[in-house]
């Protein structure tokens, strides 16, 4: 009997069923990040946002430039902002898979599909770091973190 009443409640038991939520591709992520404007000057650009990772070479007639940032690229006709783009996120989600996997096999996961990931492992009182060779590649292999 105790039985019976258990398996009635666990089947009819509202908090087992969960509400599905979908987010269409392009609205997922900070919708709320700040982008460089339409119009804005490279100088206006720098001001607000730094130094890009990368600035590509310029191309074209009229020329175009593009600067590229962690979360996002900037597209330039000669000085003036013409677009930016948010890039797509894959990290996060990549970032806790690897950490679910673990430093061996997280690793072993990484380095076959060349992915740039730095891994930081406690090891006693202190911490032990490992990379892939695609961040050695990136970011110089044997440096001090």
């Amino acid at each position: 009997r105790r039985l019976a009443t258990l398996l009635f409640t666990l089947t009819f038991s509202p908090s087992l069923f969960a509400d599905e939520i979908r987010i269409p591709v392009g609205q997922q992520g900070q919708s709320e990040m700040a982008l460089p404007a339409r119009g804005d000057s490279k100088i206006k650009v720098l001001d607000r946002f730094g130094l890009a990772d990368e600035e590509h070479p310029t191309v074209g007639q009229p020329p175009i430039t593009r600067w590229d940032y962690r979360e996002f690229s900037v597209y330039f006709e000669r000085d003036r902002v013409i677009n930016s783009v948010r890039h797509h996120q894959r990290a996060d989600g990549l970032s806790t898979a690897l950490m679910v996997l673990g430093p061996e096999r997280g690793l072993a996961l990484a380095e076959r599909n060349a992915i740039a990931a730095f891994f930081v492992v406690r090891e006693g009182q202190g911490f032990a770091t490992t990379s892939t060779k695609a961040f050695d590649e990136l970011f110089g292999a044997g440096v001090e973190q």
